[in-house]
């Protein structure tokens, strides 16, 4: 499939020694960067065989390169939070392919195998070894739930897209087979019809696929709204999105309950099923739905009381209270985090919240702020695998109520002074990926660089083109005139 270097031959990484005194050597290519099984004699091979160039070009990087530092650094930091191989740490095959596959860096803001497939070293290489090093690099992992399982072939539907996949797996690792419903958390190369798994899945309940669902589809939803979305071809959306959320779930394998459970073995019938892992919110606390009702003496005297507070922002619509986090001292104009919320209920004040630590601060602020006024009578928690999914009806009536809300005028103006105020001030300034890491208005200054801005504002106004009427646009041309470029033609 390829050339490899002769021993004796300039090493490819460019120190200028031998191969065998460089990359060649045995103990100069990190061992951790093969993944957990070792299946040799399999289709797997023409993987395995493509993974001494990766690990020749990362130390190229990190030896010779300016991007160098910063990917050394990457490395360390990732390894030493989730301890790959470690009996309480992530699995290394899970690790080095996030490390090689998943991890942009530098101003190229490009993946170490996007990098491989850009050096003259890949000019030696001759098919499968182009195709495979292309979907090892286009790869990502995110969850699947198995559909159909046959004595050599286990049919997976991805949970972010419905999309299928037939995965091929080695009767001669697998004592068992796959049970219909798991869910898997893996990375899958190859084409859909016959793809194979190149990390060891972690496995987890049939139960748990509606969470998993939801904490993906957030992740992309996230992902779509962010600036480094900008750029990246349709297609490609949901793959990026994974590849970005990947050290978000390795957080959550890491903190999970039972950690030294979550390391699985590559035979499946020693594979534990698993629960969901332990989900925390965005001050590190774990997520448990808690809901407090409170007794009001004098409710008049309680709301003249709230409509004085600047901790509480009243809805008047659904004549509720937000408690809202602070404001950022960085970036005053950022969206503030919702911590919990209350509202009186037929003779009672009922705040909800999202977890113990945070139910106790609501009941002392409320006992501060009202004192004298309220009771705490009961407080009810549900654990986050507690409520049933929510009925089709009811979902379509919260997205119906989400739609209004949104298209509010008051709403609609709040979005768009906060979107002109980021597009017209703080985006021109902003490094993006996009134009190769530099700001707009750095690019604006040559010709390179304004043929990549041209694209990328053209590729803004269509995602505008194709939003919802609710969200808030951006005047396309006012921002070509910020950055001196001449307005779209016709």
């Amino acid at each position: 499939m390829t050339q490899k270097p002769g021993r004796n031959d300039p090493c490819p990484c460019g120190s200028g020694k031998k191969y065998k005194r460089c990359c060649g050597s045995k103990d100069s290519i990190d061992s951790r960067f093969l993944p957990d099984d070792q299946m040799t004699g399999t289709p797997m091979d023409e993987y395995f065989f493509l993974l001494p160039f990766l690990a020749i070009h990362e130390q190229k990087v990190t030896r010779f390169e300016k991007d160098g530092p910063e990917y050394k650094k990457a490395r360390h930091q990732v390894e030493k939070r989730y301890r790959p191989g470690a009996e309480d740490g992530i699995l290394d095959s899970h690790f080095m392919s996030w490390l090689y596959f998943d991890h942009r860096f530098g101003k190229s803001q490009k993946t170490l195998a996007e990098r491989v497939l850009e050096d003259p070293l890949i000019a030696k290489l001759v098919e499968p070894g182009p195709t495979c090093l292309r979907q090892m690099a286009e790869s990502y992992l995110t969850f699947y739930e198995v559909l159909e399982s046959g004595p050599d072939v286990v049919l997976l539907g991805e949970l972010g897209t419905g999309k299928r996949w037939s995965v091929f797996y080695f009767r001669e690792l697998f004592n068992s087979t796959p049970e219909t419903g798991e869910i898997w958390y893996t990375r899958l190369i190859g084409p859909p019809e016959r793809a194979l798994s190149y990390t060891t899945p972690y496995i987890y309940d049939p139960v748990t696929r509606g969470q998993f669902e939801r904490g993906v589809r957030g992740q992309v939803d996230d992902f779509f709204k962010s600036p480094v979305s900008i750029g990246v071809p349709a297609e490609r959306l949901y793959a990026e999105s994974q590849k970005a959320s990947a050290l978000f779930w390795f957080e959550y394998i890491l903190i999970s309950n039972n950690a030294p459970q979550a390391m699985l073995s590559s035979v499946p019938s020693e594979w534990p099923k698993q629960s969901l892992p332990r989900i925390v919110n965005t001050d590190r606390e774990d997520l448990i739905f808690t809901e407090m009702h409170f007794r009001v003496k004098d409710e008049k005297a309680a709301r003249k009381k709230l409509a004085t507070l600047r901790s509480f922002d009243h809805d008047e619509k659904h004549d509720s209270w937000e408690w809202l986090k602070g404001k950022s001292r960085v970036d005053p104009d950022e969206p503030r985090t919702v911590l919990g919320s209350f509202k009186f209920r037929d003779g009672r004040l009922v705040a909800e919240t999202n977890s113990r630590e945070r139910a106790a601060r609501l009941e002392a602020k409320l006992d501060w702020h009202l004192r004298g006024l309220l009771i705490l009578e009961k407080t009810l928690y549900r654990q986050l695998d507690d409520p049933p999914p929510i009925p089709p009806e009811e979902l379509d009536a919260l997205r119906k109520e989400d739609d209004e809300f949104n298209a509010r005028p008051e709403v609609q103006d709040a979005l768009r002074q906060y979107s002109e105020k980021y597009y017209f001030e703080k985006w021109p300034r902003k490094r993006v990926p996009a134009l190769g890491n530099i700001t707009p208005l750095q690019a604006a200054k040559t010709e390179k660089g304004r043929q990549k801005l041209e694209a990328l504002l053209d590729y803004m106004g269509r995602l505008q083109d194709g939003a919802p009427d609710t969200k808030p646009r951006v005047d396309i041309d006012k921002l070509r005139r910020m950055l001196g470029l001449p307005p779209k033609a016709g």
